[in-house]
């Protein structure tokens, strides 16, 4: 994961998968910046309320110049291609929808609850697999999950001072975990 609060990023395309890509980058708070001819009404409704620039013309080499990644999600093979080999030129990480091979980095599917993230990838191979297991991983998190990550977040200053050797730093937290019952599988019976 990367940090891309106030990140410049770009996006060539704005149809529904570019739209994903723009959702998902508002969500890290980056500055994003949408290249295309047309745009969805999605796109036409963030770029109205200032969420995002949106250039209404054809991609060219000189938009990816100011830009942290790029993601290249148009509709036209070609276009996606020409962003990936221009972006990889300047050095600048490029995604492509749909081609792994054409992408420098690739984006998991990930869920947040509260501070706990968790990503999943298959590697560029199956996007809807990834997402379906997302979806399976969120709907089996036991309640609790955000109390007991607090919890664990307020010893740990303790534990750094402690000066206790690792493995009973592990033992520490694990017993925390144990004691909350809240990675029990369902139908396990109390000893």
């Amino acid at each position: 994961m990367i940090n891309l609060k106030g990140k410049r990023c770009l996006v060539v395309g704005a149809g529904g998968v570019a739209t994903r890509k723009v959702k998902s980058l508002l969500e890290c708070e980056a500055q994003v910046t949408v290249v295309s001819k047309k745009a969805c009404s999605d796109i036409e409704k963030l770029a109205q309320e200032g969420k995002i620039k949106l250039i209404e013309k054809s991609f060219s080499p000189e938009d990816l110049d100011g830009n942290f990644l790029v993601f290249a999600a148009s509709d036209d093979p070609i276009t996606n291609r020409l962003a990936a080999m221009e972006a990889a030129k300047r050095g600048i990480p490029v995604n492509v929808a749909d081609d792994p091979e054409l992408s420098t980095f690739i984006v998991p599917s990930f869920l947040r609850k509260g501070h706990l993230t968790i990503s999943v990838s298959t590697g560029g191979k199956s996007p809807r697999l990834a997402r379906r297991l997302k979806e399976w991983i969120e709907s089996n998190i036991p309640s609790g999950v955000e109390e007991l990550l607090s919890k664990l977040e307020k010893e740990r200053s303790f534990v750094k001072k402690s000066g206790l050797s690792m493995v009973e730093k592990v033992n520490f937290y694990d017993e925390i975990i144990d004691r909350s019952g809240i990675l029990k599988k369902k139908g396990d019976i109390e000893n």
